[in-house]
């Protein structure tokens, strides 16, 4: 991808002093961003890989991203990918083992946005049953003895589990207010999404190819089948929601350092 200096710095070019520094404009950094800018804050964001949002600190909708169905771009030419030879990645299973360098550099891209922008921004809600698996689990056990689990009971060695801190219905306010800022659009189709105080911020779109034919086979089970959201808008008229707003949020006052691709 082309870089153009400007796309250096983007937001508040005349901004010499910040309140805050985030590190990544990904999911949690934008957010970050978002919230402390809101509160009328200075913040200085730091990326380091290209910016696929163009004209993303001005005025007005947004152009088309950069960011495409072509796999090529990905997997060959390496859009939103670290060089593996200049950045390698190192991994181990135990600590008593020496780390080797793991060649798929991949599973952390790179870019404005962060690897959640490549991911289709999914934002599936956690269940009930989520936050408290070991009680869960115990409650069937108790109901019926001769449960066996792979990672509970006989097989508890296998894994680490723990019931979270606080429960889904304690979450679920923040949720709501995650999914307005980013404008998560869904509807009531999903007949096993957990309970919500707000409707979704924003209508469903057309389902994904890959949702339609995982509905197509789910109908031929057991199982019910139910659309796959995600918060990308259905239509340009929807740019000014609250995702955008956050983006550009991050931006203003954001310094970002875009790296180019390899091409």
């Amino acid at each position: 991808m082309a870089k153009k200096q400007s796309d250096d710095v983007l937001g508040a070019r005349e901004l010499t002093t910040f309140d805050f520094c985030v590190i990544g404009s990904g999911a949690g950094g934008g957010a970050a961003a978002h919230v402390l800018t809101s509160a009328g804050k200075n913040v200085l964001v730091l990326e380091t890989g290209p910016n696929p949002f163009p004209d993303l600190d001005k005025a007005g909708p947004l152009p088309p991203g950069l960011h495409s169905n072509d796999e090529l771009k990905y997997q060959v030419r390496g859009f939103i990918t670290p060089f593996a030879d200049l950045e390698p990645r190192t991994f181990r299973m135990t600590d008593t083992e020496s780390a080797t360098i793991h060649s798929d550099v991949n599973v952390l891209p790179k870019c404005v946005g962060g690897a959640w922008s490549h991911a289709d921004m999914k934002t599936p809600r956690f269940t009930g049953v989520d936050f408290e698996m070991v009680s869960a689990m115990q409650r069937a056990k108790d109901a019926n003895p001769l449960l066996e689990v792979p990672g509970f009971f006989g097989d508890a060695a296998s894994a680490n589990w723990a019931d979270w801190p606080f429960s889904y219905a304690e979450l679920e306010p923040y949720y709501a207010e995650a999914e307005r800022v980013m404008g998560v659009s869904g509807d009531e189709s999903n007949p096993f999404a957990p309970p919500r105080s707000t409707p979704y911020p924003m209508p469903a779109h057309e389902d994904m190819y890959l949702a339609v034919l995982l509905r197509q086979g789910a109908a031929n089970t057991t199982f019910l089948g139910a659309s796959t959201r995600a918060s990308i808008p259905p239509s340009p008229s929807c740019s000014d929601r609250p995702a955008i707003s956050a983006a550009r949020a991050a931006a203003s006052g954001a310094r970002t350092t875009p790296r180019a691709p390899r091409r």
